[in-house]
């Protein structure tokens, strides 16, 4: 932690250096936080945030096999102390401490707007710091006279962030607000950004008050009912509402496409797909989930049948897997990997199935049959789905289900809307109508409607939605248990217990005596399931 207050010190300089106005007569020696450039922080902030998201996505994607976890046959082994490191530097020595400086120029100057963004963009971080490890720092983390600060509990910094968002939403009201936002990358084309982050905050309010519903379901119930009383206008329902960090097609300084668009897409893929994902996208309709062709691109449609390109050809599955596990999964050429496979990478990162075109800004597979370049599709302008109008659907969904106190909900149709929602968006952005939608949706209403417990589709619908966004199915599995038979282990029957929240980084335990290493069996303040409630 040593490390972080010295970078938030650097921080501080840094931003009052870079924007200060060198033709004025202020003494270069006696800078102060008015001095700086509250686009230039803001500008930052939005960077920041976009590795905290990433970071926090790809390791609940991974954790829930919505990407492939490999290279490690446990969890303890997979996710060590210094995996998150950092995500932990961008959180603390960026977000937050920008945060506090944009919070001193904006009430000077009155700039109410870069304050709001700001806010809600720390709302949503510090709630992500939470949810993936449970308690730590923030009402001493940003002393710069502490070295070593505890703790917060994750139920106080859950309030602080709903503070946050109202006086985010305050500021946004406000009509003396001063400058313009130079660089808006969530709403900076839309038609009323104003509104739209006033809705991106509610939403963010609806989701803090279901995710600790079991916590403190009283407190849950009578402020969703306050959120939900003008949902239209309330809350994302729309498209161009839909609050997305959105990448381009620069690079390489700086680098702007899309992660996981470089990953795969300079030159051979790095990465596998999760065979269980594909698997469950594949087999739980009638057909395959037509959405498969947006998500993934088959550089190979033709199932290869030379083991040394695919080991599990050859046979060898465990005897612990049943068939949702998706052990060598690869109908129509689907070619992926399965869950905690530490196995050698052979010469196939031109055959292997990779990311689409949705969200990752890359191909449309329409059956090319042929390796991806750099050039192909969107060329990485793709984005980071935040929040949805699938993701306020689903939540509603859930609250209508299990929440008897909010009131004027329909789960069943707010399910339809939520699925309806997530194939309009895809096809929207891709700019090809994903086909069979409505077949999809009748089959899906269908399974709804004869289910023994409606919450288990709702989960399972949800997680077919959010590929780009593991961070709600994640917290929804630990609220939930669903979607179950996630898949299993490949080389190992027992991986060890699921991480409930993940280690501290090591950055933070290895120079802060007040951070003592955690387990993946620490549970955040909000779960309060059974400790073998989800595997």
């Amino acid at each position: 932690m040593k490390k972080i207050q010295y970078l938030f010190s650097l921080m501080i300089v840094a931003a009052v250096v870079v924007s200060c106005d060198l033709d004025q007569q202020a003494d270069p020696n006696n800078l102060t936080p008015a001095d700086a450039d509250v686009n230039a922080l803001l500008n930052g902030i939005q960077l920041q945030f976009e590795n905290v998201f990433s970071a926090a996505q790809d390791a609940s994607s991974e954790t829930m096999r919505m990407e492939n976890l490999g290279g490690a046959t446990r969890w303890d082994n997979a996710y060590v102390p210094s995996t998150f490191d950092a995500m932990w530097e961008d959180a603390y020595a960026e977000v937050l401490i920008e945060e506090r400086v944009i919070d001193e120029v904006a009430v000077a100057g009155g700039f109410w707007t870069h304050r709001a963004i700001a806010k809600i963009l720390t709302a949503y971080t510090m709630v992500t710091l939470v949810d993936m490890f449970g308690n730590v720092p923030y009402e001493e983390a940003l002393d710069a006279t502490n070295f070593v600060p505890s703790p917060t509990d994750g139920a106080v910094i859950y309030t602080e962030a709903l503070a946050m968002l109202d006086t985010a939403i305050a500021n946004l009201q406000r009509t003396d607000a001063q400058g313009v936002v130079e660089w808006d990358n969530f709403y900076g084309g839309a038609a009323d950004p104003i509104a739209n982050w006033i809705k991106a905050a509610n939403t963010m309010k609806l989701r803090i008050h279901l995710q600790r519903r079991l916590s403190n379901e009283s407190e849950s119930v009578a402020a969703i009912n306050a959120l939900v009383a003008d949902i239209p206008g309330n809350l994302i329902t729309t498209a161009d509402e839909a609050l997305v960090f959105q990448f381009s097609t620069s690079n390489p300084a700086p680098e702007s496409r899309h992660p996981d668009f470089v990953s795969d897409y300079l030159g051979g893929a790095s990465e596998y797909q999760s065979d269980p994902y594909m698997l469950k996208m594949y087999t739980d309709k009638a057909v395959p989930d037509p959405r498969m062709r947006y998500y993934f691109y088959r550089q190979d449609v033709d199932p290869t049948t030379r083991v040394d390109e695919r080991e599990c050809i050859a046979g060898g599955e465990p005897g612990w897997y049943v068939p949702s596990d998706g052990f060598c999964f690869q109908a129509d050429g689907y070619w992926g990997r399965s869950h905690l496979d530490n196995a050698g990478i052979p010469p196939d990162d031109l055959a292997r199935t990779i990311y689409g075109i949705y969200p990752a800004g890359g191909l449309l597979d329409t059956g090319q049959d042929a390796p991806a370049s750099a050039t192909d599709g969107l060329a990485g302008a793709g984005i980071h789905p935040i929040l949805m109008p699938h993701t306020t659907h689903f939540m509603l969904a859930e609250i209508g289900l299990e929440l008897n106190g909010v009131s004027g909900i329909n789960a069943r149709d707010e399910y339809s809307a939520a699925i309806t929602a997530s194939f309009d968006y895809v096809g929207d952005f891709a700019g090809v109508a994903v086909p069979g939608a409505g077949t999809y949706l009748t089959e899906a209403q269908n399974q709804f409607d004869a289910a023994a417990n409606p919450l288990a589709e709702v989960m399972q619908e949800w997680y077919f939605a959010s590929y780009g966004n593991g961070i709600d199915l994640y917290n929804g599995y630990r609220r939930t248990g669903f979607p179950s038979n996630l898949g299993q282990s490949l080389r190992v029957q027992d991986p060890g217990p699921f991480p409930r929240t993940f280690l501290y980084p090591a950055i933070s335990v290895n120079t802060n005596v007040n951070m003592v290493q955690k387990e993946f069996t620490d549970q955040v303040f909000w779960d309060t399931n059974p400790a073998d409630f989800v595997r």
